[in-house]
Parts: structure tokens; sequence; C-alpha cells
């Protein structure tokens, strides 16, 4: 009994990390996206900028 109680846990735990390791795959790509915005925006404004006398 206790083997399978420790294979359960174990599972859980293998589980609950590939959670962890997606959700952190996932911030990271959503701080990439936001620097990638904010870098375009940046560039209109600068563009925006450019064509005033």
């Amino acid at each position: 009994m206790s083997e399978e109680m420790t294979g359960r846990e174990t599972r859980r735990l293998l589980a609950r990390m590939k959670r962890l390791e997606e959700a952190e795959a996932s911030e990271e790509a959503r701080d990439e996206a936001q620097k990638i915005l904010l870098a375009r925006h940046l560039e209109r404004l600068r563009g925006k900028g450019a064509r005033r006398p």
C-alpha cells in the first residue's frame, strides 16, 4: 500500500512540476511579447515626433 501511495504522490509531484514549468514558460513568453509591443509603440511615437516641425 505504501508503494502505491508513493507512486501516486510521485505522479502528482511530476504533474505539478510540469504545470509550474509551463506557467514559467508562459510568463517568459508574455514578457517577451510585452517587450516587442513596447518597442513597436516607442518606434511609432518616435516616428510621430519626427514629423512635427
